[in-house]
């Protein structure tokens, strides 16, 4: 993904703007040809097309897609600590390695 806080970005350069004038008939006349195009070829797409579609309150899809950009945000960032957390620094190999070798030199 290009843009982590645009949820429904992909390769193609559709943005969730696109897709949700494209379900209100907003888009120019090449447009909705582009996209259908897109829908042929990226099953995401499709399937994004297909589940806003299901929404039928407008309003609803905004706050949707707020809910599921703060939500992979906050995974991404649960993550990346965690992932952060679990490093040892390399001062710790360096003082392990030291650690090991002198109990080696000291027992032998």
């Amino acid at each position: 993904m290009k843009n982590i806080d645009n949820i429904l970005s992909n390769e193609e350069g559709f943005e969730d703007e696109d897709l949700l004038k494209y379900l209100n008939q907003n888009l120019s006349p090449e447009e909705p040809h582009e996209l259908e195009k897109a829908m042929l070829q990226d099953t995401f797409v499709n399937d994004a097309i297909e589940g806003l579609s299901e929404i039928k309150d407008k309003e609803q899809i905004n706050k949707s897609i707020d809910q599921l950009n703060n939500h992979l945000g906050k995974m991404i960032k649960d993550r990346t600590e965690k992932k952060r957390k679990r490093k040892i620094p390399s001062n710790q190999w360096t003082v392990t390695a030291i650690a090991i070798t002198l109990s080696l030199v000291v027992l032998g």
